[in-house]
């Protein structure tokens, strides 16, 4: 059971993204809106759930936010390998613009190494929030994260906890015991 639990909603610190907007980064910020980004390994399985919470979340703030999921994509696999369900899925969300991160370059400039990362930042490039929008790995529901994003959003006072994402490694900055997105994509054990 504690190995169940310690999966489900243990998570290691996370890596800090840069509290303002790298000027090097690729990805382009709005401007006049807050900006979201959320990073995916397209072959985690525990990403699902981040990717509804993010539908759930656009539901609420779809004019007031401009999102940008970034999907790992490494140059030695063939070109289409990022184009999972997974994509389809946050493609589908109204107002989501979709970027192939080759190599995990974004994902490394922003310091999000876990799938499901959600980082916002305001239309000045300050950084607003950074975490998860679940509250466990793969789970579904009210979260503290999507909690503070709106709130943020509406000009309310917001947590400043630190709030864990859960997933699979985007890339590896050093050794983790995580979550193998493709033996786990595989029905293998993570």
């Amino acid at each position: 059971m504690h190995r169940l639990w310690q999966y489900s909603y243990g998570s290691e610190p996370g890596a800090r993204p840069p509290v303002v907007w790298p000027k090097e980064a690729s990805v382009s910020p709005h401007g006049s809106l807050p900006t979201l980004l959320m990073f995916v390994h397209p072959r985690c399985p525990c990403t699902r759930a981040s990717i509804e919470e993010l539908a759930r979340l656009m539901r609420f703030a779809r004019e007031r936010l401009a999102v940008t999921v970034c999907v790992f994509s490494p140059t030695e696999l063939h070109d289409g390998w990022e184009r999972t369900e997974l994509w389809a899925s946050a493609q589908a969300i109204p107002g989501v613009a979709m970027y192939r991160d080759r190599d995990a370059r974004e994902a490394q400039r922003f310091q999000a190494v876990k799938s499901g990362t959600v980082l916002l930042y305001s239309p000045a490039g300050r950084l607003l929030f950074s975490g998860g929008i679940t509250n466990g790995r793969g789970h579904e529901g009210d979260s503290v994260g999507r909690a503070t994003i709106l709130a943020l959003l509406e000009g309310r006072p917001a947590p400043e906890d630190p709030v864990p994402a859960f997933g699979c490694p985007i890339y590896q900055p050093r050794a983790s015991a995580t979550c193998d997105p493709d033996a786990a994509a595989a029905g293998g054990r993570p």
